[in-house]
C-alpha cells in the first residue's frame, strides 16, 4: 500500500515539473495531452477575469467534478489553484521581461484588482511583483 501511494505521488510530481518544462521526446501519455489542453484552454482566456473553472470545464467538455477529479489525480491541485498557477506564472514571465508595469501585468493575466494580485504573487512566490520587475529590469 505504502508503495502504491509512493508512485502517485512520484507521478503527480512528475506531471506538475513536465507543465513548467518541455515532456521529453517521444509520443506523449494521455496524461500529457490531457494537461496540455487544459493548459492551452487557460492561456487562452488569461486576460478574462471570468474565466473560472466552470468556463474551463464547459471549453474542455467536461464537467466540473470530472475536471476537478482528473487534475487532482494527475497533478494534485484544483481546478482553480491550477488557473491561478497558470496566470501567475505567465504574469511573473511579463515582470521580468520588463515591458509593463505590475499593474498591466495584473489586467494582462486576468485580476481586476491590483492588490489582489500582489497578494497573490507574493503567496505563490514569496516577494512583491515590484520587487521581481525591479530585479530584473535592473539587471538588464
Amino acid at each position: 500500500m505504502r508503495n502504491l501511494l509512493h508512485g502517485r505521488q512520484r507521478l503527480q510530481e512528475a506531471y506538475r515539473h513536465s507543465l513548467a518544462n518541455p515532456p521529453p521526446p517521444g509520443p506523449p501519455t494521455i496524461e500529457q495531452v490531457f494537461l496540455e489542453r487544459v493548459r492551452q484552454a487557460v492561456e487562452g482566456a488569461l486576460d478574462n477575469e471570468n474565466f473560472d473553472v466552470e468556463a474551463l470545464a464547459r471549453e474542455l467538455a467536461l464537467s466540473r467534478t470530472q475536471l476537478h477529479r482528473k487534475l487532482k489525480a494527475l497533478i494534485g491541485q484544483a481546478p482553480g489553484d491550477f488557473i491561478r498557477l497558470v496566470r501567475l506564472q505567465r504574469a511573473y514571465d511579463l515582470l521580468v521581461s520588463g515591458a509593463v508595469t505590475v499593474a498591466e501585468v495584473a489586467y494582462q493575466v486576468g485580476y481586476s484588482n491590483p492588490n489582489n494580485f500582489s497578494t497573490s504573487f507574493a503567496r505563490q512566490f514569496g516577494c512583491a511583483p515590484s520587487e521581481v520587475r525591479r530585479r530584473h529590469v535592473g539587471a538588464k
